[in-house]
């Protein structure tokens, strides 16, 4: 582990909080569907293309506007002067069955809409008031929230999976702790004591590369990390099924854009009836614990995942290696390191291991920690 002195050089400011000021001075009454009480919200990503990530591209939204940036270039402007639609969440997504480029997914109140780079748009209306998004290893995760009037107390929240952008939503099991025969096919859970635990399982993280989520229950104090599993029946009549991750039997050349002439939100096409997805326990945490502030994904020297559970409360940094396959054993916690924050990054040594990798980088990662002396802190680099 190396360790150096870090030194704040100045205040970074999205370049969208910018130009979005710019845009309410040259036209009054843009700032519609922007409150005091909306946030500036961005996230920084590799790029759209992956053959040239020598740059990272921006998306920042606020209120009703959304701003897609490259560099000084504007790609895409949302203004709120086109709509009065709140942007709850704003998210880029691979949809591995849609063949195409990430695409731009805004959550609406009630509905969520899709951009694809070249411009194509669909828009799909949600069964449940989602609250969150999480672009996954199949596609896009959306959670339901809490109901605020109470009156779903002993409803199950719900969470769908959305593997293209012109298929409905598949609504997701909650499913017990994985059988012990690898070989052996899951079902949904049928505990009440699970279900009633599932409905307050909140989702903090969720893999683009793995398909694991992680998720926090206020009631138990714990975190849990859980493996999405489909089931494809083969043979309605016979009953058949087989376990697999790959949904790759759904890429049908399906058009990204409605055909010419129909309306933008065109209904979307049914989901196969014969898929089930679940997510099934495989690890948790066996103390009490606040929530994880931060998730990190990194690398071992091996190449193997791991995941980084960030604690401020208690200013550390827990390491769950994740597992390689179905027969792999339960994961157990590797290691702890003093930490405030961390973020995981592009390493630039080399991976020991030749087969091919799923992963298009190498993770190392970087930590906060604090010292004895809270006026100074230093940014770590594990090498694990």
């Amino acid at each position: 582990m190396s360790m150096r002195a870090l030194t704040p050089l100045s205040y970074f400011e999205p370049f969208g909080a910018a130009l979005s000021r710019v845009d309410a001075a040259l036209a009054p009454g843009s700032e519609q569907g922007v409150n005091e009480e909306s946030e500036d919200n961005y996230f920084l990503f590799g790029g759209v293309d992956e053959n040239a990530p020598d740059h990272d591209e921006e998306v920042y939204f606020r209120g009703s506007s959304v701003i897609w940036s490259s560099s000084r270039v504007v790609r895409f402007f949302f203004s709120s002067l086109a709509t009065s639609t709140v942007v709850i969440q704003a998210v880029w997504c691979n949809f591995k069955a849609a063949r195409s480029s990430p695409l731009l997914c805004l959550l609406h109140p009630g509905m969520l809409t899709t951009y694809s780079p070249t411009g194509e748009t669909h828009t799909l209306p949600l069964p449940c008031a989602a609250v969150s998004l999480w672009p996954t290893y199949d596609g896009l995760l959306l959670q339901e929230g809490p109901s605020e009037d109470g009156a779903r107390a002993n409803d199950t929240q719900q969470s769908f999976l959305l593997l293209h952008p012109l298929q409905d939503l598949v609504k997701i099991e909650w499913a017990d702790n994985l059988s012990t025969h690898p070989l052996s096919p899951t079902q949904p859970a049928r505990n009440p004591g699970r279900a009633q635990a599932a409905r307050q399982e909140r989702v903090l993280w969720a893999g683009r590369e793995h398909p694991f989520v992680v998720t926090y229950n206020a009631a138990r104090a714990r975190h849990s990390l859980w493996r999405v599993d489909s089931e494809v029946t083969e043979d309605p009549v016979a009953g058949g099924s087989e376990l697999t991750h790959d949904l790759d039997f759904l890429a049908a050349e399906l058009p990204l854009q409605p055909p010419f002439g129909a309306p933008e939100a065109a209904a979307p096409a049914p989901a196969p009836s014969n898929l089930t997805l679940a997510l099934h326990c495989i690890w948790e945490e066996a103390e009490d614990s606040p929530p994880a502030a931060e998730v990190v994904l990194s690398h071992d020297a091996e190449g193997a995942p791991l995941l980084g559970f960030v604690t401020r409360p208690l200013r550390r940094l827990t390491a769950l290696p994740l597992p390689s396959d179905r027969s792999t054993p339960p994961p157990c916690l590797s290691f702890t390191l003093s930490a405030e924050s961390a973020v995981g990054v592009v390493a630039t040594r080399r991976l020991r291991q030749t087969p091919p990798r799923r992963e298009p980088h190498f993770l190392g990662i970087h930590l906060l920690s604090p010292l004895s002396d809270a006026a100074h802190r230093h940014i770590a680099s594990p090498s694990f």
